[in-house]
């Protein structure tokens, strides 16, 4: 039973670290330059929505 709810939690907090070092590596590409960069910012915006598109001074927030 022990060895399961390790494996258990083991296998949640993996999932949510490479969730974490997914976003994280999508925001560092969306700063810099080019065709990655591009692809990023797209997928940001499919999630987080058009305020990853706009400039500072266009933003709401």
């Amino acid at each position: 039973m022990r060895k399961r709810v390790l494996a258990v939690a083991v296998g949640v907090i993996g999932t949510f670290g490479l969730l974490a070092a997914a976003h994280h590596g999508l925001v560092v590409a969306w700063r810099g330059d080019g065709q990655l960069a591009q692809t990023a910012a797209a997928t940001c915006a499919a999630c987080h929505g058009d305020r990853f598109n706009r400039t500072s001074a266009e933003s709401p927030n």
